[in-house]
């Protein structure tokens, strides 16, 4: 299955730019299943329940994630230490340099969101 695993990260960088992250990746990889990590979806819930700037958008993506009918994959308390164990074979999206880092080191195709909307 061709699949494209999205970071915490890439969801709330595409919302505070107004970009649709899912049309995005699915214009870019057709017939690419999009996966988040469980922790991703717990991490935008506890940030949901907040007052930050961030709290909105991870509302909105929570919404989307569900409406969208996103997979939720894994379990574990970080999402990067999931998407790190199960990236083989798979494109990760992120706007996490560490993450980013790493993943480039296992040789991992990594794509972020773009102020545009594109996906690079």
């Amino acid at each position: 299955m061709k699949e494209v695993l999205l970071d915490t990260s890439s969801m709330l960088f595409a919302l505070e730019h107004g970009v649709d992250i899912v049309t995005s990746i699915r214009d870019e990889f057709p017939g690419f299943v999009i996966t988040v990590p469980y922790a991703a979806v717990a991490e935008m819930r506890k940030i949901a329940k907040t007052h930050t700037k961030n709290a909105g958008n991870a509302r909105v993506m929570l919404l989307l994630i569900t409406e969208r009918k996103l997979n939720i994959d894994g379990k574990g308390t970080y999402a990067d230490e999931w998407i790190l164990k199960n990236a083989f074979g798979k494109v990760v999206c992120t706007n996490d340099i560490k993450l980013k880092r790493k993943l480039n080191g296992l040789k991992i195709r990594v794509v972020s969101v773009a102020v545009s909307g594109r996906i690079r």
